[in-house]
């Protein structure tokens, strides 16, 4: 049996409504925009109506029915989008310490004493005095001086930390709409469950549809803005991880090779100065004994000839002549070894001292310079965080407010979409048998019903 169609009713307003629901469908590059129908009717009699669309779809499209009743005004609830706050975690570059380097101490050994043999003359009138041979003059041999190695430091990676900003989605707002229509309702005492009846069919569907357009509409802008961001700062992190790393093998690599040819060229100048005194030395003592040897040998000549030719007490004279010059030859040597070595040891005292001065002031220097390097890095990294906190946090607030904004204006634009006038709720209608050229609906008696179908036209 054929359903009498439902009375068409002419909508106000029409191209403001329409003007609407374009804004409110979504929108993609390339793709055209939703086709669309909006319409109202009017039943009499409690039963089935049928109602054709003003234009048929070329498939079944979406539809939304609601009926009107006047229960007063409604005033929507705010939807508020929860705060992401982001903080970037603190990096800090520890201290590296060089060891001051002690250049050990040359002890030159003691200065040998040279005992000269005392010569007894033979008795007048034949004096023969027996030559006198020196020892060999003594080698000094000055010990090795080896400086320790030069340390090595290592500066630990630093690590910058990886920052994302999480995923901001919508909660089930159809449990929230429906609250709102009941309290719109008001509080009917015992009849409560009539008025939950009357209520939650609209506020179920009203918060279906929200949910449908944060979905489609909110969503996907939502998430390109948040995945455009990650990958700004993934990008800032990788480049600042490189740009620190590059740094610090290079600071490592500088000071490590310093503290190298610092130690090799001390160790060179020690070594050098070391063999120059060595045979300075052993050359003096040599040349000391054959000076020694020649002067002997010809003052016991001229003693013999002039012993020979003069008279015997010329002996007693002669044989103390030849002891006190046996003893003032033999001071004369030893305090001259005894004055070398104070001399050597007094240089050997001084070049040591100068060696540790100048390497612990290149320890100093190099310390300072890695404390230097240390606090600029750790402050060059703690604006890069701060800055980077402060740009992800304003953008992610700006977002959060904008997408609050927008969704806000979601609620009353639908009742504006519908032409509701002031004190009407929506309610959902029955219907059924939805195809491209119309659907059918319950009307409950005298009846008016607003339907907003979204499909693809013929």
């Amino acid at each position: 049996m054929a359903l009498e169609r439902a009375r068409a009713l002419e909508v106000p307003a029409m191209e403001e409504i329409q003007r609407i629901v374009r804004e409110i469908l979504p929108k993609a590059p390339g793709m055209p925009e939703f086709p669309f129908e909006y319409g109202r009717v009017y039943m009499e009699e409690a039963k089935w109506y049928k109602v054709e669309f003003k234009q048929p779809f070329a498939e079944v499209p979406s539809v939304l029915l609601s009926a009107e009743i006047r229960t007063g005004w409604f005033r929507p609830k705010r939807y508020v989008v929860p705060t992401v706050k982001i903080s970037i975690p603190k990096a800090e570059v520890p201290s590296v310490s060089i060891p001051t380097v002690s250049v050990p101490k040359v002890a030159v050994p003691q200065a040998p004493s040279i005992g000269i043999p005392r010569v007894e003359l033979p008795k007048a009138p034949t004096i023969r005095i027996p030559s006198i041979a020196l020892p060999s003059a003594p080698t000094i041999s000055i010990p090795r001086v080896d400086l320790p190695k030069a340390p090595s430091i290592s500066i630990p990676t630093i690590r910058v930390p990886t920052v994302e900003i999480a995923r901001i989605s919508r909660g089930d707002l159809r449990p929230t709409v429906r609250d709102q229509f009941r309290a719109a309702l008001g509080d009917w005492g015992w009849l409560n469950w009539a008025r939950n009846a009357i209520a939650d069919g609209p506020g179920w569907v009203v918060g279906s549809f929200l949910n449908w357009l944060w979905d489609v509409m909110v969503q996907p802008q939502i998430d390109k803005v948040r995945d455009a961001i990650n990958r700004g700062l993934r990008s800032m992190t990788s480049n600042t991880q490189a740009a620190i790393n590059t740094f610090r093998d290079h600071v490592q690599s500088s000071v490590n090779t310093g503290l190298s040819d610092a130690r090799s060229k001390v160790q060179a100048a020690l070594n050098a100065y070391r063999d120059y005194i060595q045979r300075s030395v052993n050359a003096g003592l040599a040349d000391a004994r054959a000076k020694t040897q020649a002067a002997l040998n010809t003052y016991q000549g001229n003693i013999q000839g002039s012993v020979n030719a003069g008279l015997a007490d010329s002996r007693a004279k002669t044989q103390a002549a030849l002891n006190a010059y046996r003893d003032y030859i033999q001071k004369s040597v030893n305090a001259g070894l005894a004055d070398a070595r104070e001399k050597v040891q007094i240089a050997f005292n001084d070049l040591r001292g100068r060696l540790q001065a100048n390497f612990n002031q290149t320890v100093s220097g190099a310390n300072e310079s890695l404390a230097i390097l240390r606090d600029s890095t750790n402050r060059g990294l703690e604006t890069l965080r701060s800055g980077a906190e402060s740009g992800i946090n304003t953008s992610a607030e700006k977002l959060r407010a904008s997408v609050e904004d927008a969704f806000n204006t979601l609620i009353p634009t639908l009742w504006a979409m519908e032409g509701m006038p002031e004190g009407v709720l929506m309610t959902p209608a029955i219907y059924r048998n939805v195809t491209p050229t119309g659907f059918e609906v319950l009307s409950l008696g005298k009846m008016t019903v607003s339907y907003l179908a979204v499909g693809l036209k013929v």
